[in-house]
């Protein structure tokens, strides 16, 4: 996946062999936080689905007729919006135009925790996700992956959990089942995980058994073989 501003016309940014794809923009006017999502698309896209789809992703400082045109016309994109890089009137106008005028419009709204307590039922109604813009890393891609699922899904010939890596398992581990499943790759026992980490061993088993519930393993040797067919180990 090639990362760029929103250049019009669109030129084709794909790096894959993949005949669809999918346009995603990004409406802030924060460069870091652009940079930041777009490093994240990236490792979701570029590992996971390269084979399968283009994920095309642009930041956006404004919505021109270019882009509104853009996005009238392909039936496959999906914007994210700073809503914190918005006003209140412009917000809702704009995506409710691009809504009448394409009905295949994913959006997901991106706000600071004040406007999220008071505007999520609101907010829901135009957008299909509403998210704090403090949402912990594994949570944006999970619902990251999801959309491009749910893409592949409608266009592919298989079913979306045939797509999913592990490398999404990982996002999904607790900082404590990370530090723990890192010691058990190492070949480290559980009593000297437990000394290590000053915790008993029945927490380590108890968080043992989560490591390989969330993998949809049962054992460590096929914890090994699903992380090392897929080459996240060595």
């Amino acid at each position: 996946m090639k990362i760029e501003p929103f250049k019009y016309p669109h030129n084709n940014c794909g790096i894959n062999d993949a005949t669809e794809k999918i346009n995603l923009f990004f409406y802030s006017d924060s460069d870091l936080l652009a940079y930041s999502l777009s490093q994240l698309v990236q490792s979701i896209s570029d590992i996971d689905y390269a084979h399968l789809i283009k994920v095309n992703f642009f930041h956006v400082t404004v919505i021109d007729e270019a882009v509104i045109n853009m996005l009238r016309s392909s039936v496959n994109n999906v914007i994210i919006f700073d809503l914190d890089s918005m006003f209140y009137t412009e917000k809702i106008h704009v995506i409710n135009d691009l809504k009448k005028t394409n009905h295949t419009l994913q959006s997901i709204a991106l706000c600071n925790d004040q406007e999220f307590l008071i505007y999520y039922r609101f907010y829901s109604s135009f957008f299909e996700l509403v998210l704090r813009k403090k949402i912990r890393i594994n949570e944006l891609t999970k619902y990251l992956g999801a959309f491009i699922d749910g893409f592949i899904a409608r266009h592919g010939e298989f079913s979306p959990s045939e797509y999913v890596s592990s490398k999404h398992y990982f996002y999904m581990l607790t900082d404590k089942e990370s530090a723990i499943l890192k010691k058990i790759l190492a070949g480290e026992t559980n009593k000297k995980i437990a000394n290590t980490l000053f915790i008993s061993e029945k927490t380590v088993c108890s968080h043992r058994s989560k490591i390989y519930s969330k993998f949809g393993v049962r054992t460590l040797s096929e914890l090994y073989s699903r992380l090392k067919h897929e080459s996240l180990i060595v």
